[in-house]
């Protein structure tokens, strides 16, 4: 999936979210990014007519690290699930 480049919407809300934001505006954030991806990947899908399951995969790790980044025990732990949803490969989904 061929990647635009940011808007300043965009890098604004990526700098939010890399500084100590609270665990709620944390998963509000990575919702919203979560949301604009997957409207992009059903754009993509329409327009193709073919269906990128690596991209459906990437996009399903990082909703679960939205989950999970929700009942973190602490704000780091929340932003360290989020940065890295490549790592719940293998995790069960709740």
């Amino acid at each position: 999936m061929n990647k635009k480049p940011k808007s300043k919407l965009e890098e604004l809300v990526d700098e939010l979210a890399e500084e100590g934001l609270p665990r709620h505006l944390r998963v509000a954030y990575a919702l919203y990014d979560l949301a604009r991806d997957m409207v992009r990947a059903a754009n993509e899908a329409r327009d193709t007519e073919a269906v990128d399951l690596g991209e459906l995969s990437r996009l399903a790790r990082r909703a679960l690290a939205v989950r999970l980044a929700a009942e973190a025990e602490s704000d780091q732990k929340a932003r360290e699930v989020l940065s890295h949803p490549h790592r719940m490969k293998g995790v069960e989904c709740p």
